[in-house]
C-alpha cells in the first residue's frame, strides 16, 4: 500500500530491530533501507509507518512490547523464561496411534477422528470477482495486468489511488460574444491532469454530455477540481468566462452545480478507489466481503446423523500406511 514490497518492509523492519542481523549484511541492508525510508511520509521510520502488527509471545511473565519496545522489557521477559517456558514447537499425532492396531478400538477411533476433522475443516468459497479486470489463476487467487496503479495480484500499489471520471452536462448564463451566442467549452483540472470538452457552437444554454477520463490519480488531502468555462474564438484569443472549484470525494457518483463567472455549470464525477481501497480519499483498506454463499463453511455435521450413513472404517491399505 505504500509502494513497497512486503519483502522490503519486512527486511527494513528487521534492520531497525537489528538484533539478529549479521554486521556485513546489516550494513548493506541499512543503506538500502535508508533510501527506501526517504520515500516514507516525513522520512518516518518503518516502525512508525508500519505500526499495525501482531506479536505472539510464548512463555515468560511479562508480555508487553518485548520486540519493538524498550530493551529493558525484552531483558525482563528473558529472565522469566526459565520459570515460565513456552511451547514453540510440537509434533502432533492422532490419538488413535496410541491404541495398538490389534485392538478393535483402533479402527473405530481413527474413523471417528477422521469424521471430526472433516466436520471442523473449513472450505474457502471465493465468490467475489477479481478486481481491476483480473481473472482467477487458482483457488481464491487473482491475476491482473500489472501497471503503475495495480500489482499483478490485483492489489493497489499504494493508498490514495482512484480512477476519476467527469461528466460535463450543461450550463447557462454566459455571454461570450457581443453579436452572437456563446461557443462554450469546459476545461477540468485535477492532480496535474487536464481534459476538456468540445465547443457547443452558438448556444447560450449549452448541453455537452461529455465524458472526460482523467485516469488514475493520487487523492491527497485538500484535492479539488478546477473547472473553467471558455468561449471559443480562434484558439489563441479564446475568452475565459469563469472558474469554479469543487473538493473531490471518492465513492459513488457526485452531482455538482457550481457558478463559474456569470453562469451556472452542472456536472457530475466519479472517483472510484483502487482495488481494496475505500474512504473519502481512498486511504482506507477495505476487504471485499463474500457474496451470496461465499466465505467459509463446514463440510459435514457432528455428531454424525443417521442420514449421513455409517462412519467409514479404514481400509486395509490405510491401516498398512500407519
Amino acid at each position: 500500500m505504500a509502494g513497497m514490497s512486503s519483502q522490503e518492509v519486512a527486511d527494513c523492519l528487521r534492520v531497525e530491530m537489528s538484533a539478529n542481523v549479521g554486521p556485513v549484511q546489516l550494513q548493506a541492508m541499512t543503506e538500502a533501507c535508508r533510501k527506501a525510508r526517504a520515500s516514507n511520509r516525513g522520512n518516518a521510520s518503518f516502525n512508525e509507518v508500519f505500526n499495525e502488527r501482531l506479536v505472539d509471545v510464548e512463555g515468560g511473565e511479562d508480555h508487553g512490547d518485548v520486540v519493538y519496545g524498550r530493551p529493558e522489557a525484552y531483558s525482563k521477559w528473558l529472565q522469566g523464561l526459565p520459570r515460565f517456558p513456552g511451547l514453540v514447537a510440537a509434533n502432533v499425532r492422532s490419538l488413535h496411534t496410541l491404541v495398538p492396531k490389534s485392538d478393535k478400538r483402533h479402527g473405530a477411533l481413527r474413523a471417528a477422528i477422521r469424521h471430526y476433522i472433516s466436520w471442523r475443516a473449513l472450505r474457502a468459497n471465493c465468490s467475489q470477482a477479481c478486481a481491476g479486470g483480473g481473472h482467477l489463476v487458482g483457488p481464491c487467487q487473482c491475476s491482473c495486468p500489472a501497471n503503475a496503479a495495480v500489482t499483478a495480484g490485483c492489489c493497489s500499489r499504494h493508498r490514495g489511488t482512484a480512477r476519476v471520471t467527469v461528466l460535463v452536462q450543461e450550463g447557462q448564463g454566459w455571454r461570450g460574444d457581443l453579436f452572437s451566442a456563446t461557443d462554450a467549452y469546459v476545461r477540468v483540472f485535477l492532480g496535474g491532469r487536464r481534459a476538456q470538452t468540445a465547443p457547443v457552437w452558438n448556444n447560450n444554454h449549452p448541453r455537452w454530455g461529455a465524458r472526460l477520463e482523467l485516469g488514475v490519480l493520487d487523492l491527497v488531502p485538500g484535492a479539488q477540481f478546477k473547472v473553467e468555462v471558455w468561449d471559443r474564438d480562434n484558439g489563441w484569443d479564446d475568452d475565459h468566462l469563469g472558474t469554479c472549484t469543487q473538493p473531490v470525494e471518492a465513492g459513488g457518483t457526485r452531482e455538482v452545480v457550481c457558478f463559474a463567472g456569470k453562469g451556472r455549470l452542472r456536472f457530475s464525477y466519479l472517483a472510484a478507489c483502487g482495488p481494496g481501497l475505500g474512504g473519502p480519499l481512498c486511504l482506507d483498506y477495505v476487504p471485499q466481503p463474500p457474496r451470496n454463499n461465499g466465505g467459509l463453511y463446514r463440510f459435514s455435521h457432528w455428531p454424525p446423523r443417521p442420514s449421513d450413513g455409517p462412519v467409514t472404517w479404514p481400509t486395509q491399505e490405510e491401516q498398512e500406511e500407519e
